[in-house]
């Protein structure tokens, strides 16, 4: 079965945000947007799974996953700080310390 347009989507965001936080432009190293972009990479991966249009349900679960994507990014900056300093990136888990 083929991808529908909305998982087309969900991938497409998932690989460009990856590409960017991380590849030449890495805006890993810009507080909070570096943070917003890692979300985009993980928060649309429920959306691979539909079918259809995505119900309300499906909204819902992308967005408790979002949260918990955010939730989790902001954990691992904070135990990332040490090494991110160290490389001269300044990530949101750094700034809020």
């Amino acid at each position: 079965m083929a991808l529908t347009p909305i998982a087309l989507l969900g991938a497409g965001v998932s690989l460009v945000a990856g590409t960017l936080y991380s590849a030449h432009v890495r805006l890993k190293r810009l507080p909070i947007i570096g943070t917003l972009v890692n979300v985009l990479i993980f928060a649309p991966l429920p959306l691979l799974a539909a079918t259809h249009p995505p119900s309300a349900g499906t909204l819902l679960l992308t967005y408790c996953f979002w949260v918990l994507v955010t939730q989790n990014q902001i954990l691992h900056e904070v135990a990332d700080g040490g090494e991110d300093a160290t490389g001269g990136v300044r990530t949101t888990g750094v700034v809020a310390g």
